[in-house]
């Protein structure tokens, strides 16, 4: 038997590292479970207030109703699925599909990753790009789900990290 040269194994390990895919699922409720109950009595009590005060238990059902609807993405659980065409969301019966081109920037915070469809953050990006929750650092390793670090250098891969013109925290030590 031939072995193959160095050129044709190259070929190779380019395609295995095109199959790579980072999945994992996110339940905000239970990561933050203190934030999770603290909105969820926001929402009973305007409820309780909008039925005694603003017309009925219909207006209060409506206003919890939309209440809840607005902050789903803290209570439902969440998974996602990233590979080399671009990134899956899905929550509940909804799934989301975008390809990396759609995408100009992303940037991190202590919870996630906001990927943007612009060349810098904007306050469209809520509704204009994809925010995606980290998984929890602790429990990750345990059901073999990719780290942070992970993350974001696969991202980076793929889109560009947003870098502000001048970084304030050099400036202020």
């Amino acid at each position: 038997m031939e072995r193959p040269t160095p050129a044709e194994t190259a070929g190779t390990t380019d395609e295995a590292e095109d199959n790579r895919v980072f999945a994992w699922s996110v339940f905000p409720a239970t990561q933050y479970l203190w934030r999770s109950l603290a909105g969820l009595v926001v929402i009973a009590l305007t409820v309780v207030f909008l039925s005694y005060y603003a017309g009925g238990p219909l207006i209060g059902a409506a206003a919890g109703l939309l209440l809840f609807l607005m902050l789903h993405d803290s209570y439902l659980p969440t998974s996602y699925h990233l590979d080399e065409r671009g990134v899956e969301r899905r929550r509940l019966f909804f799934k989301k599909r975008r390809p990396w081109s759609d995408f100009k920037c992303f940037y991190c915070d202590r919870f996630g990753m906001m990927l943007s469809t612009r060349e810098r953050p904007t306050r469209l990006d809520t509704w204009r790009g994809m925010s995606l929750w980290f998984p929890d650092d602790e429990r990750a390793a345990e059901r073999g789900e990719p780290d942070r670090q992970a993350i974001k250098s696969f991202v980076a891969e793929h889109v560009e990290p947003y870098r502000p013109p001048v970084d304030h925290r050099e400036l202020l030590g």
